[in-house]
């Protein structure tokens, strides 16, 4: 099995290319990890992103971004008594930046607003910066962190996907 996964990760390297392209469609998935306050009621989740980015210099892109976000909410036990927690679900509505580094280094950041999915909450302000690694034209590993607040409480996650190029 190790010998599969090098295997991939070479030929991956491999078909890395040299340009920087971000502009246009972009849809990936990932794995998100609550952090700080958000551990105490809720657990791993997935998120799906959409962006589509106007190039306007050739490192500098910008655009609207958003998704779907779905954290799942864990069992609590306090004494006697055993809190489900629901899960926590929303979609992003933002801008997004992104400036290239290097061939294949990208910096981002999303600013917007996140739209309750979750009965138990009404949204928030939301910001995202991202760090990307383009292996090719058309496929990224990013890593980001989230952060959402409104006036009760502020919402954390580290965030690990891909992003496909359309």
């Amino acid at each position: 099995m190790k010998k599969i996964c090098l295997s991939v990760l070479v030929l991956t390297f491999l078909w890395t290319s040299d340009s920087n392209a971000q502009s246009g469609l972009s849809i990936g998935g990932g794995v998100t990890i609550p952090i700080g306050e958000a551990t105490n009621f809720s657990s791993v989740g997935f998120m799906l992103d959409v962006n589509y980015l106007f190039e306007i210099s050739e490192s500098v892109d910008v655009g609207l971004a958003s998704g779907f976000v779905n954290v799942f909410g864990k069992e609590e036990k306090r004494a006697l008594i055993t809190i489900d927690h629901d899960d926590f679900k929303y979609i992003p509505l933002a801008a997004a930046a992104r400036v290239t580094l290097t061939n294949n280094m990208v910096v981002g950041v999303d600013l917007g607003y996140a739209i309750a999915v979750s009965d138990n909450w009404d949204g928030g302000f939301s910001y995202r910066p991202i760090f990307g690694y383009n292996f090719s034209d058309k496929f990224q590993v990013n890593t980001s962190y989230t952060g959402i607040s409104d006036s009760n409480f502020t919402w954390n996650t580290w965030n690990f996907g891909v992003m496909f190029n359309l």
